[in-house]
């Protein structure tokens, strides 16, 4: 059996907001074959000329044993402008992580010895 890892994440872009939603909610929710989790809530930027169509998001997932890479690794494109950091511990081994992605692609993991 895996060790359950808790990975909590924050979310921002400033274009196609909905589009990511949409795919966050194909990753994460209790259906098989998704990451078990739920998004805690959303915010759009949209203004009235709608100029803009960015947005955060905050939520958190289950994963065995760390940070899932292989399912976020092309899951962003540089052109929308995303910013995304995921916290991630695992309480058995002790393992407890940073994973970000911004302006420049994914940052090196960043680990804590517990």
């Amino acid at each position: 059996m895996a060790n359950i890892c808790e990975n909590r994440f924050y979310f921002n872009c400033n274009k196609n907001f909905d589009y990511y939603v949409q795919e966050f909610k194909s990753l994460i929710g209790n259906e098989p074959g998704q990451l078990e989790g739920d998004l805690l809530g959303e915010y759009y930027n949209n203004s009235d000329d709608d100029a803009s169509d960015g947005g955060w998001l905050e939520g958190y997932f289950d994963s065995k044993w760390s940070f899932p890479m292989h399912k976020f690794e092309n899951f962003f494109n540089l052109d929308d402008e995303p910013y995304f950091r995921c916290i991630s511990e695992e309480y058995g081994c002790g393992y407890v992580a940073m994973n970000i992605f911004d302006a420049n692609g994914w940052r090196p993991e960043q680990t804590f010895d517990l």
